[in-house]
């Protein structure tokens, strides 16, 4: 059962005003929203009994939360590990750096941001490796044989420095030809973004991302070298992911500013790239998943692993945040069949 439910809150028309106006989610009741409460509790209450490591569900409409329950432990306010949501978090640091000129293009490579710091011996294709690559997962950098365990590739986090590690990897493939899921690649990402700034990914969201939005994020780990894990490692709270993909509904803007460039938000979230291999219908943008169904809106995601989504469905003006403590690498059809559910009570 639930262990916790925020009461509704707001009276009349629209008393509760919008999260990007604010920088605080508020509860407003569902039909205020056009969203059918007994359906959505419906949906929550299937969710916690076939989802026994779900720890938080949380729907928001029209910038304002109709929906926010914890389960087996979860708690509000207690911030949880985001795995590879992390990815997407990158990826809007990316967006910001290119607004403020820190970035020039996608189309830097490897070669030009880390010239004689590719170790000697690495193939000679990967100076040619682009940021836009890195962000698609088209790198050719990740292979079956480097990742039997399917988690991303994770043997060079074992390693005393990640970064020369990746970047001395074998290509499996020639760089922009193909889709494959490897870590190495988002933390190239990291890494290069600290040499575009100048400082690290955490201490660039910290002022350009996390600040703006009211955000308190929990630890964002690092390497030995001090770059910031781009593949994982950051904690956010539930309501701070919702954040994020509220950002994205309002293509970039927050509060009358322009956070992340329109045009980068649309970019990143559209399909670059095919992940057939999935089989999930599932497509790649810059370090966000897209998702085309039958019986759903089209939506786009940031997943990470044992269950965390961030689910965007902008022809619906609506968030979903789901969070779990489960063991599975990937999301299963029973967390998209309850992001299924929470659709099917929102009034088109």
């Amino acid at each position: 059962m639930a262990a916790a439910a925020l009461a509704l809150t707001g009276c009349g028309g629209h008393a509760v005003r919008p999260v990007e106006q604010t920088g605080a989610w508020r509860v407003d009741p569902p039909a205020r929203e056009d969203v059918d409460a007994k359906r959505l509790d419906a949906a929550g209450a299937w969710g916690d009994r076939v989802l026994p490591s779900l720890t938080a569900l949380l729907v928001a409409r029209h910038g304002r939360l109709v929906f926010e329950r914890y389960y087996h432990l979860g708690a509000a306010n207690q911030p949880v590990p985001i795995l590879s949501i992390t990815k997407s978090v990158l990826s809007t640091l990316v967006g910001i750096a290119l607004r403020e000129g820190r970035l020039g293009t996608l189309d830097l490579t490897v070669g030009d941001l880390f010239g004689a710091d590719v170790p000697r011996g690495a193939d000679s294709r990967v100076r040619s490796i682009t940021l836009r690559q890195l962000l698609t997962m088209t790198s050719g950098l990740g292979s079956r044989a480097t990742d039997p365990l399917g988690d991303g590739g994770n043997a060079y986090r074992t390693t005393p420095n990640w970064v020369r590690t990746i970047l001395g990897a074998p290509l499996a493939r020639a760089p922009g030809t193909s889709f494959f899921y490897d870590n190495g690649d988002a933390h190239l990402v990291s890494a290069l973004l600290q040499r575009a700034t100048g400082t690290t990914a955490a201490a660039f969201a910290r002022d350009e991302l996390f600040r703006p939005l009211r955000i308190e994020p929990g630890p964002w780990s690092a390497d030995p070298q001090g770059v910031t894990d781009g593949a994982a490692g950051l904690q956010l709270k539930p309501r701070d992911l919702a954040k994020l993909g509220e950002l994205y509904l309002r293509h970039g803007r927050w509060g009358g500013r322009q956070i992340v460039p329109a045009a980068y938000v649309r970019d990143a979230t559209s399909q670059r790239v095919s992940a057939a291999d999935t089989g999930r219908g599932l497509g790649y943008g810059y370090l966000w998943w897209t998702f085309r169904g039958a019986g759903f809106p089209r939506l786009f995601l940031a997943i990470g692993s044992g269950g965390q989504l961030l689910i965007v469905a902008p022809a619906l003006d609506a968030v979903v945040v789901l969070t779990s403590t489960s063991e599975q690498v990937a999301p299963d059809l029973t967390e998209l069949e309850l992001a299924r559910r929470v659709f099917d009570a929102i009034r088109r």
